[in-house]
């Protein structure tokens, strides 16, 4: 499916010669573009790196020889690789010295490699050697300067907010205290200069530390101004030119903060709604700006370059959008809840665009789908409870007043495939908003609530599972050590109780129930990580010849009737029609090209029509190119054929059931999944009058029956 193409920015860095670079978070991308090029082009990358959005220790840098570097991540080691001018390569050698190597990598001009590590500087004189500490104080070092071998600045920060600068020799790895002051601000607000002047931000203007003083001057900046307003940003480029933004304008100074000049270019078109995430600047007129709005689709990073209009966005055809917990409604409605869960987005055109849902001017913190017809949400600010019977057009609120508590807020919802409802909800208090008590309600019908109690907290925060065989209900926390607890549901807060039946296994991570009560757990027993599925004695032995020997299945997913879906790591998504008799990979029918490049299955979701929709991590939303459950009705037995007619320019459908008593729809879809056309079947039509204008290519069909037949093929129209 298409997504909106907006990507967020991790690693901005320059090299020397301007060469501009960007990483793109939760993606294996890394963007690339020379002075001379007009466009970004995609840097080679390999497909076997274990290059997720989860890895924070990824990270760019140039060295000394101008080339780029990449840290990054894998299988619990950090491995640094170079780019040779058409890939990256990754030296196989003594990977394990590079152990203790993060995010903060810095070099000299002699090729000394430079990491922190919290309180402590290390040095590689070559990479593939041990290193050694140069420098070792109490408190979090915020950053480093390097300059010469005998004028490196220290910045560290105390508990307090005391700011302590060092001068640091390298090659004596003698530290010098230079400069201690009190800076309750932004640790990107102070820069160390390699005159020896430190320069800080604050809200109430530029100060200068000169060297060897302790005393704070206020720099006045603009001559046209009467007062000196707040610095926003404050940097320092590679070859020193110090650069700050205040009161929405930009100056520059090359003197180390003595006298600055206003510069223009930097503040046409410069995005005023976006919180500042990191500007990295080559000189006076190059800068590459990342910004990141909370809880926003729209992740943009700009640039600003010599003899530009101003700021314009990086254009790429990269998502890093990450969404998860689907609900795809009858009417095609996709609602999703965007990174960080903070706010639920709906989608109404094939996910090609997204908006938050609103309700009454609020946005909403969760949707949860109770039939076909009927949605709950929750709003984000207000926290107030509603429903919807047509995709939230109008809504019904279910007021305080309902559950007897005026006052009440609401804060989530749960559904189980057995259409019950759990509710937790609060009282809070009005001046502090701090929650004073909770409470918890279930509904067997969406209308009526009764409270439950207060027991049954703990219980309801956790993962749930249904099992229809026995009227149970499990609850674990997943991921944990935490044993399963279980509860009758039809008298549910008297008998919460640790299950005996689950005491066998370690760490779970997922658990699933299906129609006949089978269960599936994916855990530890007897310190073996596998899928183990009950017997009719809830017995559990290893599921499927051991198929799913030490993977990690997170999450299983009962979906609509008795599908149920293992999603499992690198691997991707496997479905099964029967309860878990019989699966299938569906990674092809996703249309998953590279399993790795496009990150793990988050989510997925099967629609009415067996469609399935897919999550990705940091790589938007992906629907199946065909249904994805087997044939309910072979064609072989029920006499169907669909073929296209180039003599006529339809379809031909010869169906012998059809013509006594069939009655249904006919559906076509493209390659993309698309539906292209639809029509009715009744049982007098041996023709189906669509196809005439369709493009030579091959279709996917769907015949859905009355009788609640249903039949899906291909076939291929030709001119």
């Amino acid at each position: 499916m298409d997504n909106e193409k907006s990507f967020y920015g991790e690693d901005i860095i320059f090299s020397k010669f301007g060469t501009q670079y960007i990483s793109v978070y939760g993606r294996n991308i890394i963007l690339a573009k020379n002075k001379s090029d007009k466009n970004w082009h995609n840097l080679s990358l390999k497909d076997d790196i274990g290059y997720k959005s989860w890895d924070d220790s990824k990270s760019l840098f140039v060295d000394y020889n101008d080339s780029l570097v990449q840290f990054f991540y894998s299988f619990g080691f950090i491995f640094p690789r170079k780019y040779d001018g058409e890939k990256f390569i990754t030296d196989s050698l003594v990977h394990t010295k590079y152990a203790d190597i993060g995010n903060r990598v810095f070099h000299d001009s002699s090729g000394n490699y430079y990491c922190i590590d919290f309180n402590r500087i290390k040095n590689y004189i070559n990479p593939y050697f041990d290193s050694k500490v140069i420098f070792n104080k109490d408190n979090k070092i915020i950053d480093v300067y390097f300059y010469s071998n005998d004028n490196n600045c220290v910045i560290t920060q105390r508990l307090n907010g005391t700011y302590d600068i060092f001068k640091l020799n390298t090659i004596t790895n003698s530290a010098q205290m230079r400069l201690q002051f009190y800076y309750n601000g932004m640790k990107s607000g102070v820069v160390a200069c390699k005159n020896g002047n430190v320069l800080v931000s604050s809200v109430d203007g530029l100060i200068l530390y000169r060297d060897r003083s302790s005393v704070p001057e206020y720099v006045f900046i603009d001559s046209t101004t009467l007062n000196s307003p707040m610095i926003q940003h404050l940097a320092q480029t590679k070859t020193g030119l110090i650069i700050v933004k205040a009161a929405d304008r930009f100056y520059c100074s090359s003197d180390f903060g003595e006298q600055w000049t206003r510069l223009y270019q930097m503040e046409k078109n410069f995005p005023k709604s976006e919180s500042l995430v990191k500007i990295e600047i080559y000189d006076s007129c190059n800068a590459l700006l990342l910004t990141e709005p909370f809880c926003d689709l729209k992740y943009r990073t700009y640039i600003l370059e010599n003899n530009s209009n101003g700021w314009q966005t990086v254009d790429g055809d990269i998502s890093s959008l990450s969404i998860n917990n689907l609900t795809i409604t009858k009417s095609g409605v996709i609602y999703a809840n965007v990174t960080g869960n903070c706010e639920v987005v709906v989608s109404k055109d094939n996910s090609n665009s997204w908006n938050h849902l609103m309700i009454e001017g609020d946005g909403v913190r969760q949707v949860v789908e109770y039939s076909n017809d009927k949605l709950f949400a929750i709003s984000n600010r207000s926290k107030r409870l509603f429903y919807s019977e047509n995709d939230f057009e109008t809504t019904i609120e279910l007021k305080p007043e309902l559950f007897g508590k005026p006052g009440l807020i609401f804060i989530y919802l749960k559904a189980l495939p057995n259409k019950e409802l759990f509710l937790t909800s609060a009282i809070t208090n009005p001046a502090t908003g701090q929650i004073l008590e909770y409470f918890y309600f279930k509904s067997n019908d969406g209308v009526q609530w009764r409270e439950l109690s207060k027991n049954v907290g703990q219980f309801l925060s956790a993962e749930l599972t249904f099992d229809p065989k026995n009227g149970k209900i499990y609850s674990f926390v997943p991921l944990s050590e935490y044993k399963v607890k279980s509860a009758f549901w039809g008298n549910l807060e008297q008998s919460i109780e640790e299950d005996k039946k689950f005491e066998q296994f370690g760490k779970i991570y997922s658990m699933v129930a299906n129609d006949s009560g089978k269960v599936f757990i994916n855990a530890y027993l007897d310190k073996k990580l596998n899928v183990y599925e009950s017997d009719e004695n809830m017995k559990f032995h290893p599921f499927g010849n051991n198929i799913y020997e030490r993977a990690i299945i997170f999450p299983m997913k009962k979906l609509r009737k008795n599908h149920l879906a293992f999603i499992r790591g690198y691997d991707g998504a496997f479905l099964s029609a029967d309860g878990g008799k019989s699966w299938e990979d569906i990674n092809e029918g996703l249309n998953l090209d590279s399993r790795r490049e496009v990150g793990i299955v988050t989510d997925l979701y099967l629609d009415e029509h067996d469609f399935g929709y897919v999550s990705l991590d940091f790589d938007g939303l992906y629907r199946s190119v065909r249904p994805l459950v087997k044939n309910e009705v072979s064609t072989a037995n029920n006499g169907l054929k669909l073929y296209y007619d180039s003599f006529t320019n339809r379809l031909k459908l010869d169906c012998n059931r059809c013509a006594f008593n069939f009655e249904g729809e006919m559906v076509v879809y493209d390659i993309m999944g698309r539906v292209v056309e639809k029509c009715l079947i009744q049982h007098e039509y041996q023709y189906v009058e669509i196809g005439s204008t369709l493009a030579s290519a091959p279709y996917f069909y769907l015949l859905l029956g009355k009788d609640n037949t249903r039949i899906n093929g291909t076939f291929f129209k030709y001119y």
